[in-house]
């Protein structure tokens, strides 16, 4: 467990977008249900947030954190405007005033830190992952199980461990999920690094307030990539 933190960004993807790093949190003891109190005032604090946000700019993917990732994607061959982001199809379903999806409280604490920093955020059961996470192009080898069937999608970041693709920046892949039997978890913010990118302290500080009052966890470790 010691090996899961920091995540390793490829060479390859730090040469196209130099300040990216991924900032990682461990959580222990977490006892996980549906529907926590604490997520309505989160959900309306989001909401507003988006809106205002929204009615600033001409196009949501304009949003600097979300334009840079998108230009990662194209530089690995991608092709944005078919497979967009999913935190970018997220935002969007907010802004439209769609309702916001319900799984558990620890997916849905991971998904409002996610549309409160516009950056994707992983959650994942830390005892299933072999160590080390590495973040990196699929080079090709790489299934990506979605949920609308396998996909090769060679050239896409994904962050993997030493046996399999966990997530992808496009791709809903749900390996290794957190479920109401989860006791430890993983949580990965994606930071692509835009005007010196998010203060890890202050970052971490958040992230544990949201999810240790959602899911009764205690941080345990903390670590961003180099």
């Amino acid at each position: 467990m010691d090996h899961l933190l920091p995540v390793i960004v490829s060479d390859e993807i730090r040469r196209i977008l130099p300040g990216l790093r991924i900032h990682g949190m461990r959580f222990e003891g977490a006892r996980i249900g549906v529907g926590d109190p604490g997520l309505d005032p989160l959900r309306r604090r989001i909401l507003q947030r988006i809106a205002d946000r929204a009615g600033r700019i001409r196009d949501l993917a304009e949003i600097p954190s979300i334009q840079a990732l998108t230009e990662l994607l194209a530089e690995l061959g991608q092709i944005p405007h078919v497979t967009p982001l999913t935190v970018l199809e997220q935002v969007r379903s907010v802004a439209r005033r769609d309702p916001f999806p319900v799984e558990n409280d620890a997916k849905d604490g991971a998904l409002l830190l996610s549309l409160y920093y516009l950056m994707p955020v992983f959650l994942l059961e830390a005892k299933a992952l072999r160590p080390p996470l590495v973040f990196l192009p699929n080079p090709g080898h790489y299934v990506l199980p979605t949920l609308a069937g396998p996909v090769q999608a060679r050239g896409a970041p994904v962050l993997a461990d030493d046996e399999k693709v966990l997530r992808a920046l496009q791709y809903k892949v749900r390996r290794v999920p957190v479920h109401e039997f989860t006791k430890e978890y993983l949580l990965l913010i994606v930071d692509p690094g835009i005007d010196g990118g998010l203060d890890h302290r202050r970052t971490v500080q958040r992230a544990e307030n949201w999810m240790s009052t959602l899911t009764r966890a205690r941080l345990v470790r903390s670590a961003v990539s180099s």
